[in-house]
């Protein structure tokens, strides 16, 4: 048995994850790299950058409020992970017993539903009332 294939069934997973490397690198990596050479420059008022290293990083570190603001962002970041993390195990729990049941199930439907025919209501409302040729205007 050839563990070879030709090189145009070997391009095939490339080819399907080429829409995702080309998004990382434009969306994620080019910003990366910007956002930390522009951290090495001083720009003036007319965007000429100027080098200058990590100045405005030491400057950063040395200021007195940075800590402080790292400090409550790091708290921040970890209270509303505790309470996402246990309000989608309490959603997961809850749904997974409303599926088990035969009129849960449906009050289940109509829960996840709403989200999605809320707004198209709201739209079909309003324009409905936009286009209402009522006497008096209203």
């Amino acid at each position: 048995m050839d563990v070879r294939r030709p090189w145009k069934k070997r391009i095939y997973p490339y080819l399907f994850l080429a829409p995702f490397a080309i998004m990382t690198l434009l969306f994620f990596v080019i910003p990366a790299f910007a956002t930390v050479w522009m951290g090495m420059t001083d720009l003036d008022r007319k965007m000429n950058p100027n080098f200058i290293g990590f100045e405005n990083y030491a400057k950063i570190l040395q200021d007195r409020n940075f800590w402080p603001i790292v400090k409550v962002t790091i708290i921040y970041v970890i209270v509303t992970l505790i309470f996402k993390v246990a309000f989608a195990v309490t959603l997961a729990v809850t749904t997974q017993y409303m599926v088990q049941h035969k009129h849960l199930g449906y009050l289940y439907r109509v829960i996840w539903l709403i989200p999605s025919t809320l707004p198209t209501m709201v739209y079909a409302l309003f324009w409905k009332w936009f286009f209402n040729p009522s006497k008096d205007g209203t």
